[in-house]
């Protein structure tokens, strides 16, 4: 479940209360309910007694407004407080255990207070819109439409602003025939820039996420997060058979969803030193996230990683390091994952978290057998990881491959597996570290790169081309007796003689 930051300040307020299920709301029966539940707080969200001036509810034509005064959020990590000021909003019935929130007012800006009591920062932004269906037992908003602009953060003693432009959060979901809950949801971030005057500027062009989930059993997800919050509601730890019962509680539920899609996407993301000068440029940066089949016995995932337009610049007056030739302008790979037992290692380690740990040796032991549980499971599953794709772009060549690891019990790694490459380039990288390793200043880093590259050419098997370019490919083996071969060679071994 997603908490965008534009919604994180009712998770705050709305989550702490004891909404009622069906009945219609009371304005003087939910102020209450919010005053007590202010001041208890919300596990969830790790806070603890927020504080305010004063709550105040009053009908609204169905609905219910409430006006809070003077909230403030505790920092206990820093001693200090964040003054949020006044929060306004609409709430109504919009179905059993669903909010319908509106006509949402803010203050303008939030006060940092530190220890002593001095101010120690601001926060500047403007709520352009908010609205959405909340969710009591999950404590969020199922479906969610919010903008924020003009977000400005000091904290002057340390030396420190962020400024974003512009945020924006979609949610939205969808109850299927069968009760389970399909949702779709995204959040962009435009106009990032981070300052610090001493180590210099970032800046980031946007930042765009977005995400769909499949068939949520949505009722065993908030039993999930009720039995979290009673748990965090309590001044002192269960005892071990309690604690015990509740995770198996906690395990037997199915909080997994079907399957799910992920993306995660930033562009144009630039660093300037401390005197502005243009050290790093990225262009964008790709993340993908997939899985399915995730409540059955055995589902599949997926992970994709793409980094591309990567450039550097020395400081001015200074040569260009000549080893950048040999640092990567784009590299990307993508990952699956088969026969994985997800629902079985989620229960594993809810279990395992109810072995005594009283000490850090039972710590350490009551690790060793979880992992070791996993593991086994995973060895049962027959599960498969494999490199669908992988590509390295450097000015000075290029790396491509693909290949796969199985387990196996017997193997000494728990493992086998094998990775084919293809290298373009390999001699000009080659020279590039020799010449860089010959230099007065050479560190014993890249000389040892140099090792690595001439041996990994002793074991190459070269081909050429249809251009006549050179190819250097390198089939490695991670064999069952745990040996890692190079084109039929131990990994280390003296290449043999070219013929």
């Amino acid at each position: 479940m997603r908490r965008p930051i534009l919604a994180a300040l009712f998770g705050l307020v709305l989550g702490t209360a004891s909404l009622p299920a069906a009945a219609a709301l009371d304005p003087e029966a939910l102020r209450q309910d919010l005053i007590e539940g202010l001041q208890k707080g919300h596990f969830l969200y790790s806070t603890r007694g927020l504080s305010f001036t004063d709550v105040q509810t009053r009908a609204h034509d169905e609905a219910v407004r409430v006006e809070i005064t003077g909230l403030a959020l505790p920092l206990p990590d820093l001693g200090g407080r964040l003054e949020l000021g006044d929060l306004a909003f609409t709430v109504a019935q919009a179905g059993i255990g669903l909010y319908r929130v509106s006509q949402v007012r803010t203050s303008s800006q939030a006060t940092l207070i530190g220890e002593a009591g001095e101010r120690a920062g601001l926060v500047n932004y403007r709520l352009d819109r908010l609205s959405g269906i909340w969710s009591a037992g999950l404590g969020t908003f199922l479906d969610l439409d919010a903008a924020m602009s003009g977000f400005e953060l000091v904290v002057p003693e340390a030396n420190l602003g962020l400024a974003i432009a512009e945020i924006t959060a979609l949610n939205q979901s969808t109850t299927r025939p069968d009760g389970l809950t399909d949702m779709v949801g995204a959040t962009r971030a435009t106009g990032l820039r981070m300052l610090n005057p001493a180590f210099g500027t970032l800046e980031i062009g946007e930042i765009y996420a977005d995400y769909e989930s499949h068939g949520q059993d949505l009722a065993s997800l908030q039993s999930f997060t009720e039995v979290l919050q009673s748990l965090g509601d309590q001044d002192t730890p269960p005892g071990r058979e309690e604690m015990a019962a509740t995770l198996e509680r906690l395990a037997g539920l199915n909080v997994l969803p079907g399957g799910f899609i992920e993306r995660f996407r930033m562009s144009d993301l630039s660093y300037l030193d401390a005197a502005q000068r243009p050290r790093f440029h990225l262009d964008r940066v790709e993340l993908d996230l997939a899985g399915g089949d995730l409540q059955g016995p055995l589902g599949y995932a997926s992970l994709g990683l793409k980094v591309a337009g990567l450039s550097t610049a020395a400081p001015g007056g200074e040569a260009a390091d000549p080893l950048n030739a040999l640092v990567p302008t784009s590299a990307g790979f993508i990952a699956s994952l088969e026969r994985f037992p997800a629902r079985l290692l989620l229960q594993t380690v809810l279990r395992g978290m109810a072995l005594p740990a009283l000490s850090r040796e039972q710590g350490e032991a009551v690790g060793e057998a979880m992992g070791a549980k996993m593991q086994a499971a995973i060895n049962q599953a027959g599960t498969v990881l494999r490199l669908d794709h992988l590509e390295i772009e450097t000015p000075s060549g290029r790396v491509a491959g693909e290949g796969a690891l199985e387990v196996d019990a017997a193997a000494p790694a728990g493992v086998t597996g094998r990775l084919d490459l293809t290298v373009t380039g390999l001699d000009q990288m080659i020279a590039l570290a020799l010449s860089a390793a010959q230099g007065e200043q050479a560190e014993p880093q890249v000389q040892g790169n140099v090792a690595v590259l001439m041996m990994l050419k002793g074991m190459a098997r070269r081909e050429a081309a249809p251009d006549g370019t050179p190819i250097d490919r390198l089939d490695v083996l991670l064999t069952p007796a745990g040996e890692i071969l190079i084109n039929g060679q131990p990994f280390g071994a003296p290449a043999p003689p070219p013929q």
